[in-house]
Parts: C-alpha cells; sequence; structure tokens
C-alpha cells in the first residue's frame, strides 16, 4: 500500500510538472506569434507609406517644371512641379501648410533647412511632407542653390527659376513608422543660357 501511494504521489508532482511546462511552453509559442504579427504589420505599415510616396512622386513627375503662374497663393495656376513644390520664396506669403524657410523661423516647424520650401499635402489618409530645394551641381555632388539666388523667386513673376534642378524629399510616418524618398528633377535648358519660355513645361526626373 506504502509503495502505491508513494507512486501515486510521484505521478501527480510529474502531472505538475508537465502541466507547468506547457503552459511555459504556450507562453513561448504566443510571444513568437505575437512578435511575428507584428513585425508582419510593420512591414504590411511600410509597404503602405512606400507605395504612398511612389504614387505622390510619379503624380509630381507627370508635372511640367515650370510654368509662369497667376495665381499668387498655392496651388499655383497653371499647375506645375515649381508651382507645387516650391512656388515661391517669399517669407510673407508662407502659409501654415506651405511655407519658405527663410530661416526666421516665424512660420517654420520642425527643423526645415535654410533656403527649402515645406508643404504639406493629404494623400490616401496620411500627410505627406515635401521638402523642396533648388540645387546645383558641383564636383562634391549636388549642393543647395544660393539663398541670395532665391530673393524675391516666385512662379507668378517673371524672373526664371533660380536653377534647372530640384531636389525633393517627401516625407510620410504613420503609428511610429516613418519612411522618406528623395528624388531630383531636372528642367533639362538648353546649352544657351535659357529664357522663361525655354524652360517652361520641361523636364525630367531622375
Amino acid at each position: 500500500m506504502r509503495l502505491s501511494a508513494r507512486r501515486h504521489g510521484f505521478s501527480l508532482i510529474e502531472a505538475v510538472i508537465a502541466v507547468a511546462i506547457l503552459g511555459l511552453a504556450c507562453v513561448a509559442v504566443s510571444g513568437v506569434l505575437s512578435a511575428s504579427l507584428k513585425a508582419e504589420r510593420s512591414v504590411e505599415r511600410r509597404r503602405h507609406l512606400e507605395a504612398v510616396l511612389a504614387a505622390e512622386g510619379e503624380r509630381l513627375t507627370a508635372l511640367p517644371y515650370y510654368r509662369r503662374a497667376d495665381d499668387e497663393q498655392p496651388p499655383a495656376s497653371p499647375a506645375s512641379l515649381l508651382g507645387e513644390v516650391f512656388p515661391h520664396a517669399l517669407p510673407a506669403c508662407n502659409l501654415p501648410e506651405a511655407y519658405y524657410a527663410d530661416g526666421s523661423g516665424a512660420a517654420e516647424s520642425g527643423a526645415a533647412e535654410t533656403g527649402s520650401f515645406v508643404s504639406d499635402i493629404l494623400a490616401d489618409d496620411l500627410i505627406v511632407r515635401r521638402v523642396s530645394r533648388f540645387v546645383a551641381v558641383s564636383p562634391a555632388g549636388l549642393e543647395p542653390v544660393a539663398i541670395e539666388a532665391l530673393s524675391d523667386w516666385a512662379v507668378w513673376s517673371d524672373a526664371v527659376p533660380p536653377a534647372g534642378l530640384l531636389e525633393v524629399e517627401l516625407q510620410a510616418s504613420w503609428r511610429g513608422l516613418a519612411v522618406a524618398r528623395r528624388l531630383v528633377f531636372s528642367a533639362v535648358p538648353p546649352s544657351i543660357a535659357p529664357a522663361v519660355a525655354a524652360l517652361e513645361g520641361r523636364h525630367h526626373v531622375s
């Protein structure tokens, strides 16, 4: 009888240990599945953000590089790339969602680089930020155009655009995940110094 009781006792202990091990295994498996689902959702969110930025990049690519506009407030009409993402370098014309960063910080939110134009648009229920700057080719690569060259530039003025190259960085974020995409647009100016008419409607993207 004593031997039988001992065997019965050992069986209960073994059962408790087995249940504990099974519970730990379930917790471990649950943690792995949870991490896997979280990673999958993060990948899906990134794909969605990248798709939104790709679509915005394609939309901007379809626009002519520059056309002189008649309207003094964005969106400038007729539509053009510069009219959308760099319509002016006039702080007095700044709006909360579209502003030229002249370094004064009066209407600027975030750390916008001086000489750039920042604009926010809604695309597929996401806020896409576009940070644009005129650039020129140098031995070191693409360099920002001097601030002095941007003075009083506007698509509704008679002035030729400050440069035939425009760098645009598209930014979007959602639930802690941020994605950026950088594009360089070119007006492809003729070999001689271009007039305003020569620049209108011409561009390619690289």
